[in-house]
C-alpha cells in the first residue's frame, strides 16, 4: 500500500490558487478533538435539544444531499446541469419549510446558528493542522503563507479547504474503528421520530454543496 500523505488541490473558487493538504492521522485528529472539547460538548448539548427530524424531513434531506453529491461530480463548467441542481436544492428545501411546524423551526432555529457557531470556532484548528502551504494569493502584496492564509483568506476560499480537509483527510474506517473520536459537527439530520509515507497527488477539490450546506 502507498498512502499518500499529501494533496494538491487547484482551487475552484478561485483558480489562479492551489494548495497543499497533509492528511491528518488519527493520533493528529485526536489531538484537534481534544483541544476543541469544550467545543465538542456544547455540540452535543445543542444535538441533545433538538427537536428531532421526523421521517418525512428525513427523506427530504436526503434528497437533498443526493443533489449536493451530484453537484460534486459535475464539471464547474457545465453550467447547465449546476442551474438545474440548484433549483432542485430550492424546492426540496421549500418543501422542508413546508413540513416543519412553526414552533419547530422556532426552537430550531438558536440552535442552527450555535451548532455553525461553534463549527467555525473549530475551523481553524484543522486548517492549521492540516494546511501545508498555499500559493497564487497574496494578502497586502505579500505571498500568501498556511499562517497567514487562516488570518485573512476570504470567507469562501477558506471554506472549500476546510470542507476539502474534512472530506479528504478524514479517518478511515480502521482508523476511526481505533480512535476514541468524538464526532465533530453534523446539521441535519438528526435522529427521526417514526500507513507509508507516499508522493504528492494532485486532485480538484468538489464544489461548495448547495444553498442549505447541510449533510447527512
Amino acid at each position: 500500500m502507498n498512502y499518500r500523505t499529501t494533496v494538491t488541490v487547484q482551487s475552484k473558487i478561485a483558480t489562479d490558487v492551489s494548495y497543499v493538504i497533509r492528511r491528518l492521522s488519527a493520533p493528529a485528529r485526536f489531538d484537534i478533538e481534544m483541544e476543541n472539547l469544550p467545543i465538542l460538548q456544547r455540540q452535543q448539548e445543542c444535538r441533545a435539544m433538538y427537536p428531532p427530524v421526523t421521517n418525512e424531513e428525513s427523506k427530504l434531506y436526503s434528497n437533498l444531499n443526493l443533489a449536493n453529491q451530484a453537484l460534486k461530480r459535475i464539471p464547474a463548467d457545465d453550467t447547465e446541469s449546476v442551474d438545474r441542481l440548484i433549483v432542485e436544492a430550492a424546492e426540496i428545501q421549500r418543501a422542508l419549510g413546508a413540513v416543519v411546524p412553526q414552533d419547530v423551526a422556532k426552537a430550531r432555529a438558536p440552535l442552527d446558528v450555535e451548532l455553525q457557531r461553534l463549527v467555525n470556532k473549530e475551523k481553524p484548528a484543522y486548517v492549521n493542522a492540516a494546511l501545508i502551504s498555499v500559493s497564487g494569493i497574496e494578502f497586502d502584496g505579500v505571498q500568501a503563507t498556511a499562517e497567514s492564509f487562516i488570518k485573512s483568506a476570504p470567507g469562501e476560499l477558506f471554506d472549500e479547504v476546510y470542507g476539502f480537509i474534512m472530506e479528504h483527510a478524514s479517518l478511515t474506517q480502521e482508523e476511526a474503528k481505533n480512535s476514541l473520536s468524538l464526532t465533530s459537527s453534523v446539521e441535519v439530520p438528526r435522529q427521526a421520530t417514526s500507513s507509508t509515507a507516499g508522493t504528492a497527488e494532485t486532485v480538484e477539490p468538489k464544489p461548495s454543496t448547495l444553498a442549505t450546506g447541510a449533510t447527512v
